[in-house]
């Protein structure tokens, strides 16, 4: 994520920071090889890098069908109905629908992430969500809430 969802990265980090349990619990090595706590900066960072990368593979192959798999969402559209006022949302998905839209020779982009099931469009390109949920909490979800997403190639 670049905690970009909704054009307020600074406060997108800031709640992130403190409400969510990678920030308190995950942590990466520096390039001195020492462990420290993850920063919202390494998600961004990890994004740009990402982004760079998926442009450069859309352009090289231009005349091809493109499929991306991610963990974190590409559009608000990913956030659940019950969710849409959260504060944290810009860690659970970014805004992608300008970048999704220009390369439209990605036909079908999945993800998880978000805890609840989606499949949409932006522009040409199929968005389907099946994340599996929770561990322990697994039994909460009906198996139509994670399975059962058919896609054809």
């Amino acid at each position: 994520t670049d905690f970009n969802l909704k054009e307020d990265v600074s406060f997108g980090e800031m709640m992130a920071s403190r409400y969510i349990n990678d920030f308190r619990y995950c942590a990466v090595k520096d390039k001195d090889g020492i462990f420290r706590a993850i920063k919202p900066r390494d998600y961004r960072t990890w994004f740009d890098n990402c982004i760079t990368e998926l442009k450069l593979v859309c352009e090289k192959y231009n005349d091809k069908n493109i499929i991306v798999f991610t963990h974190f969402g590409n559009s608000e559209k990913s956030i659940a109905q019950n969710y849409v006022d959260s504060y944290v949302n810009s860690f659970y998905a970014s805004n992608l629908e300008g970048f999704i839209e220009k390369y439209n020779n990605i036909c079908l982009w999945a993800h998880g992430h978000v805890h609840n099931s989606f499949d949409y469009n932006i522009g040409n390109t199929r968005v389907v969500v099946s994340p599996y949920g929770y561990y322990g909490r697994e039994q909460e979800l009906l198996p139509e809430d994670y399975f059962g997403i058919n896609v054809e190639v």
